[in-house]
């Protein structure tokens, strides 16, 4: 059973304090424990090994914008997704209300997890361009983050990456 709460700023200060209705426990998806999606163990080990030089450049390349980059298994169509820890759940609420009572918020570092079956993530682990696996890396992180709703940071670096690498792919 999935039960959709689309507004965030409620949402995420309220169902942590219910925690359950009957048999039914509250799962915050957006969060990196996520329900599990049926993959075996040495098929998870055996992708992340694959991956492990693409995840650690795409890390350098977004340096202290985000807590951390992983391979997932969670998505379908979409090559990337910002999740947060469980712990950070609590602090994302916290945050919401500062911002809400016009109150400097404490930020909370994303993490960006990356769909290895998407086309864009294959190409981008073969790729050797340094270059372009940065403005790729940046972008994944801002379409995540426009999917999830959040301001990308700096919107006109955005638009100049997407430019360029939609410019390369005419």
């Amino acid at each position: 059973e999935v039960l959709i709460l689309d507004d965030k700023e409620i949402d995420e200060i309220i169902t942590p304090t219910i925690g359950a209705f009957k048999e039914w426990q509250f799962t915050d998806i957006t969060t990196a424990q996520a329900p599990k999606v049926e993959v075996n163990e040495e098929e998870k080990q055996k992708i992340e090994e694959e991956f492990k030089d693409i995840v650690s450049k795409i890390k350098d390349k977004l340096g202290s914008e985000v807590k951390d980059v992983k391979i997932t298994s969670r998505l379908d169509s979409f090559a990337s997704c910002i999740t947060k820890d469980a712990g950070d759940a609590q602090m994302a609420a916290m945050a919401h209300m500062f911002r809400a009572m016009g109150q400097e918020a404490p930020e909370i570092k994303p993490i960006l997890e990356i769909n290895p079956n998407h086309e864009i993530v294959k190409k981008l682990q073969s790729s050797t361009n340094d270059e372009l696996i940065e403005d790729v890396s940046w972008i994944l992180l801002d379409l995540a983050k426009i999917s999830e709703g959040v301001d990308v940071s700096d919107k006109v670096a955005f638009a100049k990456r997407l430019t360029k690498i939609t410019s390369l792919a005419m």
